[in-house]
Order: structure tokens, then sequence, then C-alpha cells
């Protein structure tokens, strides 16, 4: 008994000489809570209790950078790795791996009404080339066929927006039609936002024929043939 009251009248001690909790355990060989305790009347003047709050937060903070630092080398790895697969993947395409990969983007982001003309839209610059990049690699296509039709903003520079969707579509800007502009409240501008690129290419054939790739691919995975 004695031997533990000369430990917390320590513990107190160390306690308003600022030490935090952690470390007055570990300096006397007693668990947190029991050290938590034993010092939860002490009073600590201002300083004190602000410099452990300071210490609290830095604690924290080199928390959440070495988290941060760990999320960023998990997604390196991930990179490195989808990377390995799609050259792999890459390695052994043909024009068959072309259409099937067009016909997988259309049945995700591809217009299914009507199916009169191939229709793709998406405000991803990213997606919209890499759509067109298998649809012209699987297809023989017509490239004067192909239309754009812009969705923008009231605050889209229009001239600007076609020259930016001309380059990542490779359809000429003269190929683009009158643009669609959507209603603004002018309470928010999404930075970075090149509006939406609708992409039409006018062929039902074509159109209806990436619909029966897809739902062949569909078909013979869930193995309804």
């Amino acid at each position: 008994m004695t031997y533990s009251l000369l430990k917390k009248a320590k513990a107190g001690s160390l306690r308003r000489g600022g030490m935090s909790i952690p470390r007055i355990a570990k300096m006397l060989g007693m668990a947190k809570s029991t050290i938590s305790l034993w010092v939860s009347a002490v009073p600590l003047p201002p300083e004190i209790r602000q410099q452990l709050g300071n210490n609290s937060m830095t604690g924290r903070e080199k928390g959440r950078r070495l988290m941060e630092i760990e999320r960023k080398r998990k997604q390196i790895e991930r990179e490195v790795e989808a990377r390995r697969i799609v050259k792999k993947q890459l390695i052994r395409s043909d024009i068959l791996y072309w259409k099937h990969v067009a016909s997988l983007l259309f049945w995700c982001e591809g217009g299914k009404r009507g199916l009169s003309s191939v229709v793709f839209a998406n405000s991803d610059p990213e997606l919209i080339c890499a759509f067109l990049f298998a649809l012209r690699k699987g297809f023989e296509l017509q490239e004067e066929k192909f239309r754009g039709v812009m969705h923008l903003h009231e605050y889209h520079d229009e001239k600007a927006q076609r020259i930016f969707w001309s380059c990542v579509s490779n359809i000429p800007a003269s190929q683009f039609t009158k643009s669609y502009r959507k209603p603004h409240t002018k309470k928010r501008t999404r930075e970075n936002y090149q509006g939406c690129l609708s992409v039409r290419y006018h062929d039902a054939n074509l159109a209806r024929m990436l619909d029966a790739l897809y739902h062949a691919f569909a078909q013979k995975i869930t193995g309804a043939w």
C-alpha cells in the first residue's frame, strides 16, 4: 500500500511538472489507465495545459502524416501493378480485343435509345479519348461521320472548349455542331471543369454491333450460353 501511495504521489508530481500520462506510466511501470485515474484531479497551470495540448496536436499531426505517406505508398504499388497487368494484356491485343473494349465502354456510357447512331457522352476527357481510341482500333470508320456536341455552362468560353475537345477526341472542330448551354445558378463555378462532350457517329449497324457484343459478353460470363 505504502509503495503504491509513493508511486501515486510521484505520478502527481510528474504530472504537475507537465509530463504526459504515457511518459509517467512508462517511467513508473504502471498502466496508462491507472496513471490517468491517479492524476485526473491534479490541477495543471495554464501554460502546462497548453504545452500538453500542443504536444498532443503534434502527435496527431505526425500520425496523420504517416497515414498519408502509407496511403500514397499503397497507391503507387496499385498503379505499378495495374500498369503491369495492362501492359501484359496490350502485348496480346488485336482487333478483337479493341472491339471488346469499345463495346464494354459503350455499355457503360453509351446512348442506348434507338441505336440509330453511336452516341457516347462524358465529362472525363480520358474516358472519351479511351473509347474513341478503342473504337477506331476495332472498327473501320469514316472520320467524316463523327460529330461532336458540347454541353457547356454559361461561364465556358465556347471557342476555347471546342479547341480543347477537338484535341481530346481528334474530331475536327468543323464537325462540332451547336453547343448545348446548361442552365447555371451562378452560385458555384466548377474549377477545371471542361463541360461534357457527346460524340456521335452516324452508323446504326455499328451501334447495334456494339450492343450485341456487350450483351454476348454478359451472357457468356453468366452462363446463359
